[in-house]
């Protein structure tokens, strides 16, 4: 306060405008641009409170990435096997299943088997190559804007093994037809209750499309 005023100065902290880490206009645009590419729904549990919040649908994502891959490389195998973490709404879902299912009714493969190896005590290869990226961007690129400075980051960290594939909005799919054709009521043929939360493993095969073998244990 100086002498002579009754009140205080106004507070000028945040109005000077040196700002040297502060993001650019056309970083922050590119980024908003990016994610309105992406389709999002509204979460039910504060639908009512916060209209305008939404999320990406976990589902669409990794049932679109796995499309996407299989279109790319075009593998010539009769079998297909499926590594992912053991995230049990991310990978344990009805999109998944309707998806995995439609590949062998189609004759795409004789056979689809997804693996969720054990939580805490299995590392997959993905992991090694998540750590080098992690280490690339904090030792050369700290800054990282947009997605497509990303891509440049995973490549660049490892261009022998990286190949980057960057997802278009044409590319995320929705499956709800898929999922029309399969019935959430399961009929266990062994007497004992399906827990998809604690399966090891998914498998399904041409031969018999509707059924769904599901494996609770680790154990050959």
């Amino acid at each position: 306060m100086k002498q002579g005023f009754a009140v205080p100065k106004e507070d000028g902290r945040g109005k000077h405008g040196n700002y040297p880490h502060k993001f650019q206009d056309e970083a922050v645009q590119s980024v908003r641009e990016f994610l309105n590419t992406i389709p999002k729904y509204n979460s039910h549990y504060s639908r009512q409170q916060n209209p305008n919040k939404v999320y990406l649908d976990c589902d669409l994502t990794i049932s679109s990435c796995l499309l996407k891959y299989l279109e790319i490389t075009n593998p010539q195998t009769k079998h297909l096997h499926i590594i992912t973490d053991n995230c049990k709404g991310q990978a344990k879902n009805w999109t998944i299943i309707a998806l995995e299912r439609s590949l062998v009714a189609t004759k795409r493969f004789d056979s689809v088997q997804h693996y969720f190896p054990e939580v805490d005590h299995t590392m997959l290869p993905c992991d090694r190559d998540f750590g080098r990226t992690e280490r690339y961007a904090r030792n050369r690129r700290p800054i990282v804007y947009t997605p497509d400075e990303w891509a440049e980051v995973i490549k660049s960290a490892s261009p022998k093994h990286f190949i980057v594939t960057k997802m278009e909005r044409e590319d995320f799919r929705s499956l709800e037809s898929l999922k029309t054709l399969i019935s959430k009521h399961t009929e266990p043929t062994s007497g004992d209750p399906h827990h998809f939360s604690e399966a090891t493993q998914f498998k399904f095969e041409s031969e018999d499309p509707f059924k769904l073998s599901v494996k609770h244990y680790y154990q050959a």
